[in-house]
């Protein structure tokens, strides 16, 4: 088996939320793999060299020891996860076939219903990617990207009301992501914990807060779940550094 010191992850150290997901999932598996930090202010991630990396020259991109490479951020993640699967690693990705299947199914619905709509404003709205938009002839569209504010907020006041829910029939009132689908009573599910579904959703709303779209404070139920996630020792470890490096709308 191959040991960490084998692998190679370009990244940025930029806090931008993909490579954040990515190095979170270490940090919880206790895994340090070495990094090559591209800077994307000056458009490192679009030479020829990284094209040959990924494609579409984005971050972050894992290597193989066999000197493959493998782009977006769960399937380097659950690849990682594979590598790295003795009794000593927490399972991230679920234990069970039912488990990754929720994680997945989670991920899924925050990447339709969180990501899409954070980045429609990132695109279109912030100042931070005009310069980007217009050095590539990007045509942006300032109304759509208010319109996506609008859309983020209502699912968040969406995720709120999950949360409030399943926490009212939890007894320690703590819920993680995996664990808020509603069950019968007489359904023998088990419980997930904290997973990479958590780990995506953190790097997404902290993400919307460093632009500009923090979470309401009337959104309690999900603001007791970011404080609940956000205190882990592989996110607490930030500091809120990397989030402070943003420029704000």
């Amino acid at each position: 088996m191959a040991s960490p010191s084998d692998f190679l992850l370009y990244d940025t150290p930029l806090p931008a939320p993909n490579p954040r997901r990515v190095h979170i999932f270490l940090r919880e598996k206790g895994i340090a793999i070495p990094s090559h930090r591209l800077n994307l202010q000056k458009v490192q991630q679009k030479t020829p060299e990284h094209f040959k990396r990924n494609i579409l020259g984005q971050v972050p991109v894992l290597r193989l020891p066999n000197g493959a490479h493998i782009s977006e951020t769960v399937p380097i993640c659950e690849y990682l996860e594979s590598q790295f699967s003795d009794a000593k690693y927490p399972k991230l990705f679920g234990a069970t076939p039912y488990a990754n299947a929720i994680i997945h199914q989670w991920i899924r619905r925050i990447e339709q219903r969180i990501t899409m709509h954070v980045g429609q404003v990132w695109i279109n709205s912030h100042p931070a990617t005009k310069v980007v938009s217009d050095r590539m002839g990007m045509k942006r569209f300032a109304d759509f990207g208010e319109e996506s504010k609008a859309r983020y907020l209502q699912q968040l006041k969406w995720l709120d009301k999950v949360f409030r829910t399943k926490a009212a029939t939890t007894a320690s009132g703590e819920v993680y992501v995996a664990d808020l689908d509603p069950q019968e009573a007489s359904t023998k599910v088990e419980s997930i914990g904290f997973s990479t579904a958590d780990i995506v959703l953190l790097c997404q709303v902290d993400f919307g807060t460093a632009i500009g779209l923090p979470i309401p404070a009337e959104l309690t139920a999900l603001h007791s779940w970011h404080s609940l996630v956000s205190k882990r020792p592989s996110v607490a470890v930030e500091n809120g550094g990397a989030m402070k490096l943003m420029p704000r709308l």
